[in-house]
């Protein structure tokens, strides 16, 4: 059975509770992707996919779920 496939919007600080749910499940074996505006988060990330999303923009929101699924090929999780 291939990974389930979580995005994680908003998990890019090390501080918040994003950050700490895509670590989390990253440990249970999920691909994970984050979407965010704090780029600087990323490269504490290197496992995941990080994508720069401004949640207020709809193209944004757009583009990034278009790159997401054309890395994994669907999303499984959201978390926001």
């Amino acid at each position: 059975m291939s990974p389930r496939v979580a995005l994680v919007a908003g998990g890019a600080k090390p501080d918040s509770i994003g950050f700490a749910v895509a670590q989390r499940l990253l440990g249970e074996g999920c691909e994970v992707a984050v979407a965010d505006l704090y780029e600087p988060g990323f490269a504490q990330l290197p496992q995941c996919l990080c994508v720069r999303t401004d949640a207020s923009d709809p193209g944004s929101v757009q583009a990034m779920v278009e790159r997401v699924v054309a890395r994994f090929g669907t999303i499984h999780i959201l978390v926001s």
